[in-house]
């Protein structure tokens, strides 16, 4: 088989990392943990740049190919990735399949069914049930007993065929939960990742009663996920004509403060030299007198090779001109951004970045985005690419990979593997 080559490969991890200080945390849960509190920590401006207090450790279980245990090995790369479940179980004259059993207090924070069972029953238990409470038909987490908005359900672009649906509604529990299926003459394509608090953490376990009560405020929250508004106050304004190999340096008010809205408008370019000089734009943004964000604008949007449209809670780009980020990110004393043209053509550059004042908390954090790219990659090899390395305390919110493909018998699949604190 001939060998190609991935010309670029790029990716950008994106995070918080924290600074210590004396001053006292932020909470966005001030007494217990409850479905109400998670909808309001969806959507809390001051908790989404700090450390969280209570904190919690993220788990994500899935029905990945257990023979994929020892890296280097033909198994590491298998790819029977709906065979995996836990056990089977005898259940009130049933025998079920148990796909995610967990110990709490904690939260399911996403579930993910696909490929459809019309005589398959989704069965959720919570704090040792003897009968799940939870009770969801045809192996499809959009048929959940209660009425989910859009910005919480996602159903898949094949859902017509596949009934695959992501669920984001979060559903927290006491003790204890677990998932189970009761058709185990098939295999199921399973997802749920679940955060787990210190013992002694107070959660309020999810009832449909609960949700009931909160519908309104379900759909106010899923409004507001969808459609997110931009913080358009204070805004600081700097514009040039960039031309080869030049920047833009913008230095912003000093303070305790914070960009709550960057948006950078990219004008007289020849359209067919968009994409490239979207990649050869790099931003740069230092804290404090740190450089933590390095990363060509195109990617720096979550849009990657190419520079396409991107519209998401925190990233959006019109695929044309113009591009934002409304990540919140604070800053103690002083803050600068940069746009350098690393490219021979030239480009007008507006940056905008609105700012407000903000309190610094002792679990406050930094805004950083890392970005890497190599050329040349070999393939049909069954590699492993190592996407990023971060170190400290910190809270990891999103990586994204792009790559310019040769291959025309591979469509981007693959497993992503995360290690978090020496796992």
């Amino acid at each position: 088989m001939k060998t190609t080559t991935l010309y670029y490969l790029c990716n950008l991890a994106i995070l918080f990392s924290l600074y210590s200080c004396k001053k006292a945390a932020y909470s966005s849960c001030k007494d217990k943990i409850s479905l109400e509190s998670l909808m309001d920590e969806m959507i809390d401006i001051e908790a989404e740049p700090c450390f969280p207090t209570p904190t919690f450790t993220t788990k994500h279980i899935s029905s990945y190919d257990r023979r994929s245990v020892i890296p280097g090995t033909p198994s590491w790369h298998a790819n029977r990735d709906n065979t995996g479940f836990i056990r089977y179980e005898a259940n009130n004259g049933r025998v079920e399949k148990v796909l995610f059993d967990e110990e709490g207090p904690g939260v399911l924070t996403r579930i993910l069914t696909t490929g459809g069972s019309g005589g398959a029953n989704l069965r959720i238990y919570f704090d040792g049930e003897k009968e799940a409470s939870i009770l969801i038909p045809a192996y499809d987490i959009s048929l959940f007993p209660l009425d989910i908005p859009k910005g919480l359900l996602y159903k898949h672009e094949h859902y017509s065929t596949t009934q695959g649906s992501s669920f984001y509604y979060p559903l927290p529990y006491a003790q204890s939960c677990k998932i189970t299926v009761d058709n185990v003459d098939r295999d199921y394509f399973f997802h749920t990742s679940c955060r787990t608090y210190p013992k002694g953490t107070k959660v309020q376990t999810f009832t449909l009663k609960d949700g009931e009560v909160l519908q309104d405020k379900a759909q106010k929250l899923s409004e507001q996920l969808m459609y997110p508004k931009a913080y358009t106050e204070n805004p600081e304004i700097k514009e040039s004509i960039l031309t080869a190999h030049s920047s833009l340096n913008m230095t912003l008010p000093s303070g305790e403060k914070a960009i709550r809205n960057l948006s950078i408008h990219v004008s007289e370019i020849d359209s067919a030299n968009y994409s490239s000089i979207m990649r050869n734009l790099i931003v740069k943004i230092s804290f404090d007198g740190v450089q933590t964000v390095c990363v060509p604008l195109s990617d720096l949007t979550g849009a990657g090779m190419g520079a396409p449209a991107v519209r998401s809670y925190y990233l959006e780009a019109d695929g044309k001109e113009y591009s934002r980020l409304r990540f919140v990110m604070p800053y103690r004393r002083e803050a600068s951004i940069k746009v350098e043209n690393i490219s021979g053509n030239s480009a007008k550059i507006k940056i905008e970045a609105c700012i407000s004042a903000w309190k610094w908390y002792a679990n406050t954090l930094y805004f950083h985005a890392g970005w890497k790219q190599e050329n040349g990659l070999e393939t049909n090899r069954g590699l492993d690419y190592n996407m990023g390395t971060l170190q400290g305390r910190g809270v990891f919110k999103g990586d994204m990979l792009s790559l310019y493909n040769h291959c025309p018998r591979w469509y981007g699949e693959g497993d992503e593997h995360i290690w978090i604190d020496n796992e």
